[in-house]
């Protein structure tokens, strides 16, 4: 067990209830945050400052253009056309030609690999500035997007096997100690705990073979997120990762978030969740379209505890692997329905969103200074588990400009 940090300002529901001094500090923060007061720091890709906006890249995506599913296939939009994807992935996807702007996608729930269209988010429109490393300027007055990913690669180099294959190539490069056989882009940039370092230092040099992974697979943004339990020397360790890749489908950007310091450290908790279903392909018509699951995230986010909506009454929630109980207990986490753009907890920093698996990742700084991704996986339209992988880094993600 972790000693919590002085600044942590949500203490997880482990035994016994919470204290009434920290209920009242932590509705304390929810309730000075609408008043605009945010230190998160904004976040970048490839070195360009971006404030949340949309996952896109070169091309501006007006609220509700973004990436949608259908439960038919067919050709989406003016100059599309569909193509059959590789053997073992569900259904056909339709891909914008050269030169599109990534408009919306038909096929059987499969988003194709735009230049950057974005989700709509809550209260605002999204937009995406151009630039070579695809960091979007800010969005409209209490839009929600994104911040740092860009567009997909072109060429089929943003399938789902190559995403995931990716992922498997980065864990059998961290368990050799070597980045020899790993397909690293000239300019890849590489974090672990906020920090930038090269490939093959820091956890590189210490780490064995994977013993639990799981992944989203955005084939939009041409992005995962990887919740993963490693040994680290003699320990094992909590380890989230997100992988991007680029035209060429080499590696662009590394994130690591290795967990060091939390006050829930549990990684047979995270071991023993992998009955747990989470990545099986579900039917077209079980799958959401992107701008609803981001909506669901970021609400839970900007209006962290009261955003919690849309959630199963089962659903439970792990933190580094430990359990906290249920995700919604009505309390600390509640839902407010009502439409409060302007408030903004915890800054959605980067989404990845595997839409044909039903999972949302959100990226955040959360409450205490601690570098955090969330996952959720929905189903049926709604949150069916969510799980969070954190550590302190004191505000930081490594991102920023």
């Amino acid at each position: 067990m972790q000693t919590p940090s002085p600044h942590r300002c949500e203490i997880p529901r482990v035994a016994s209830r919470v204290s009434s001094i920290a209920l009242a500090a932590l509705l304390c923060i929810a309730a000075c945050s609408d008043n605009g007061t945010n230190t998160n720091p904004t976040q970048t890709t490839g070195g360009s400052t971006a404030t949340p906006t949309s996952t896109g890249g070169t091309p501006a995506a007006a609220a509700g253009t973004g990436a949608t599913t259908a439960t038919t296939t067919g050709a989406a939009g003016t100059g599309m056309t569909t193509t059959t994807p590789a053997a073992g992935s569900t259904g056909t996807t339709s891909t914008p030609k050269a030169g599109m702007d990534g408009s919306a996608t038909a096929g059987s729930g499969t988003p194709a690999a735009g230049s950057g269209t974005a989700a709509a988010g809550m209260g605002g429109s999204m937009s995406a500035a151009a630039g070579s490393s695809g960091a979007p300027s800010a969005a409209g007055s209490g839009s929600m997007a994104t911040a740092g990913s860009g567009s997909s690669a072109p060429g089929g180099a943003c399938t789902r096997e190559a995403l995931r294959g990716a992922v498997d190539d980065f864990y059998a490069a961290l368990a050799a100690h070597t980045t020899d056989k790993l397909k690293l882009a000239t300019n890849v940039k590489y974090t672990e705990n906020a920090k930038t370092l090269m490939p093959g230092e820091g956890v590189w040099k210490t780490a064995g073979m994977v013993k639990f992974k799981r992944t989203a697979a955005d084939t939009m943004t041409c992005q995962t997120a990887t919740e993963s339990v490693i040994p680290d020397g003699s320990t094992d360790r909590v380890y989230g990762l997100r992988l991007k890749l680029d035209a060429e489908g080499k590696i662009s950007e590394i994130e690591g978030i290795l967990v060091t310091d939390y006050i829930l450290i549990m990684p047979a908790g995270l071991v023993n969740s992998k009955s747990d279903d989470w990545e099986t392909v579900l039917p077209p018509d079980k799958q959401m379209p992107r701008e609803q699951m981001q909506k669901v995230m970021d609400k839970y986010l900007k209006e962290f505890p009261s955003g919690a909506c849309g959630f199963a009454s089962t659903c439970k929630r792990l933190e580094d692997g430990g359990s906290v109980g249920t995700c919604v207990d009505g309390s600390l986490v509640s839902c407010n329905m009502m439409d409060r753009p302007n408030m903004n907890v915890l800054k959605p920093l980067n989404h990845v969103m595997d839409l044909e698996a039903g999972i949302v990742v959100g990226f955040t700084i959360f409450l205490g200074g601690y570098d955090d991704f969330h996952l959720f996986k929905m189903r049926d339209g709604q949150v069916q588990q969510v799980h969070a992988v954190l550590t302190q880094t004191n505000n930081k993600t490594g991102w920023e400009k």
